[in-house]
């Protein structure tokens, strides 16, 4: 019996390495695949991740802008009704004057 064993692996040991070697490269191929798609799926969450965190930004940089500008707008036409005031006031005065 060994030697019909023995005999049989000498003929076919070309065809048992080739199936070993197959089965291990199908099986590395597979693992290496996994891997592969796994980082391209944390690379795809970081990034959509990393999007999120920039829009929340974009959006806080936009409320503080629109802020800004409501504050300048406030400002500018607090300096108008100054404005108006005083030229009121010149032109009471120029009117009292021209009167007298």
């Amino acid at each position: 019996m060994p030697d019909s064993l023995l005999d049989t692996l000498q003929k076919y040991w070309l065809v048992i390495t080739g199936f070993i070697a197959t089965v291990v490269f199908f099986v590395t191929t597979r693992e290496n695949t996994d891997m592969n798609t796994s980082a391209i799926e944390k690379e795809k969450k970081a990034r959509e991740d990393a999007d999120a965190e920039l829009k929340e930004e974009i959006r806080r940089v936009e409320e503080r802008l629109v802020a800004r500008q409501n504050s300048d707008v406030q400002n500018i036409n607090s300096r108008f009704d100054d404005l108006k005031y005083d030229l009121r006031q010149v032109s009471l005065s120029i009117t009292e004057l021209l009167k007298r």
